[in-house]
């Protein structure tokens, strides 16, 4: 199964595991032909993943779990590597390498497309997917509001305040009688 630049760009950091299943590293980065074709993939194996070994995606597929190659792990992580984080394509001798390591046939590699080997000086172009987060609204649909007024009787008791008022009458003293 061919893999779609849009499936390997979901690939990375994701589980790689050999055929029967067992995890051989996480995926480090991708690599592709002249046309733009996922056609290589390091694995990051390791204690500390510094080394990424090389894998071919032309038989691998993706599963729950992450990439499933059709290699097993020893081939895999004995395959010619890359450094870490590496923003160099790989050049015709590493590709020599890699055919090499995993017996196939140079009609079957990443210029297949085209019907023919790299040419001498002919590199394969490796590129990284960045990824861009946004929204963007699309009508889904209408939404009408509708108010209806409800009447309903209830029964509840209210406290009330209310003054009160007394006059107070006093006798007035003899003295203070004018």
């Amino acid at each position: 199964m061919k893999l779609s630049a849009q499936q390997a760009s979901s690939l990375y950091g994701q589980d790689v595991k050999d055929r029967s299943g067992s995890k051989i590293g996480s995926v480090g980065q991708i690599w592709t032909d002249a046309a733009g074709e996922p056609t290589w993939v390091s694995v990051k194996t390791g204690v500390m993943g510094r080394k990424e070994s090389m894998a071919p995606l032309d038989k691998a597929r993706i599963t729950d779990g992450g990439l499933a190659v059709d290699y097993d792990t020893s081939t895999v992580k004995n395959a010619p590597a890359v450094d870490a984080g590496t923003d160099e394509p790989l050049n015709t001798a590493q590709i020599e390498q890699l055919y090499a390591h995993y017996h196939l046939q140079p009609q079957g590699a990443p210029s297949a497309a085209r019907g023919r080997a790299p040419a001498a000086g002919e590199d394969l172009i490796r590129s990284e997917e960045r990824l861009r987060v946004g929204t963007e609204s699309q009508p889904a649909g209408t939404a009408r509001l509708r108010k209806y007024v409800v009447t309903e009787d209830v029964h509840t008791t209210v406290p009330v305040e209310h003054d009160e008022v007394y006059v107070e009458r006093e006798p007035i003293a003899a003295g203070d009688a004018r």
